[in-house]
């Protein structure tokens, strides 16, 4: 009835109640609305897969609305839908779509005070499959504290701490864990991984390669980085510079030896000793067949000629040297680059002068061939 009168339908803003007034949308019963589609006091609003509408409960409106008022959100879709300004608990505040949420949209996250947020407040990380903002991470995932995010993998420079609280570190919280630059996570030494082999107490990392300025070196046996290469049945291990490793064999190239007194490979062996290029060792005996070259403090299969004429001698079994000039009574031989006790040869002719055998004696000496000397 409009003004006491008798209709097939209430006029436009107009809604039937329960006693088959039209009445308008203010003077519906409490807890019902205005309902423009179907122009009738509704306690629930239309909905269905084409038509959304929502109950704008202000007392002055009371009406059905596809669109909330500003700072009201569409609650509930599938029933009781209602205009609200706060969420049932545990749905939040979609500001994107203006709608209340159990679980909020791609790129946003579900934080506390009951809304849906693109970026994770200080303290709180995304989680990307939950969609929430948490203090904590959940599912093996650590808290990445640059970009608060709940993440697989820490960004580079950062490593997961699972022992320090699932949260992404520089450095490991715990003295025995190293930073792992593959998986960026924390791990053990013997858990350091190809080429990451050697644990570095220094940075805290896996590393290739010990640094050089802390002069520690990569022990295989330890996976360490260490000031002192160890010992083990096999023998001495040695401090090689050029690779920053401990190494049983100094390489080749660059060319060292292995100094026993330093237990590093030095490129020159100590005055003390001399370099045998076969076993890149530095040794107080020459091995068989070599001798000892007193002006490269090498040990060579022929004494050298250049810059000067050396000759083999051995005073014992013990001792072979190069020298310059033979010692004692002995003769230097140029043919055989020996000293030698015996007469210079006859074949070719050569004669003793001033300890060395000469094809032609100096002037004003004469070649005696019985002695075969000047």
């Amino acid at each position: 009835m409009v003004h006491y009168q008798c209709v097939a339908k209430c006029p436009k803003n107009t809604y039937l109640n329960s006693t088959n007034f039209c009445v308008n949308a203010t003077a519906c019963p409490s807890g019902y609305y205005g309902d423009p589609l179907n122009g009738v006091c509704t306690q629930d609003c239309p909905g269905n897969s084409t038509t959304q509408m929502f109950a704008n409960t202000n007392p002055n409106i009371n009406l059905c609305v596809y669109i909330c008022p500003d700072g009201f959100y569409r609650q509930n879709i599938t029933m009781n839908r209602t205009c609200v300004s706060a969420c049932l608990s545990n749905y939040y505040i979609d500001y994107i779509n203006l709608l209340c949420v159990a679980t909020c949209p791609a790129g946003t996250y579900a934080y506390v005070n009951g809304s849906c947020v693109t970026h994770c407040p200080t303290n709180f990380y995304a989680d990307e499959t939950l969609h929430t903002c948490d203090s904590t991470c959940t599912g093996g995932k650590f808290r990445d504290v640059v970009n608060n995010f709940c993440v697989v993998q820490c960004p580079p420079g950062y490593f997961g701490d699972a022992t320090g609280g699932y949260i992404c570190r520089t450095t490991c919280s715990i003295a025995t864990e190293y930073g792992n630059p593959i998986s960026r996570v924390c791990v053990t030494k013997v858990n350091c991984p190809t080429p990451y082999i050697y644990a570095d107490d220094y940075s805290r990392q896996c590393v290739t390669q010990c640094p050089q300025s802390q002069n520690t070196y990569g022990d295989s046996v330890n996976n360490f980085c260490t000031l002192n290469c160890p010992w083990t049945p096999g023998g001495y291990y040695f401090k090689d510079p050029s690779t920053q490793t401990c190494v049983q064999n100094c390489p080749a190239n660059p060319s060292t030896f292995a100094d026993n007194s330093t237990k590093m490979c030095v490129e020159v062996c100590p005055s003390t000793s001399f370099s045998v290029t076969g076993t890149r060792t530095c040794e107080s005996f020459c091995p068989n067949n070599f001798y000892k070259d007193t002006v490269s403090r090498v040990c060579v299969s022929t004494c050298p000629t250049n810059p000067v004429n050396t000759f083999f001698y051995s005073p014992n079994s013990t001792t072979s040297e190069c020298v310059t000039v033979c010692p004692g009574a002995l003769l230097a031989d140029p043919t055989t680059m020996s000293c030698i006790s015996t007469l210079c040869p006859s074949l070719p002719a050569l004669y003793a002068h001033n300890n060395t055998c000469i094809s032609q004696c100096p002037a004003n000496h004469y070649a005696h061939p019985t002695l075969r000397s000047c």
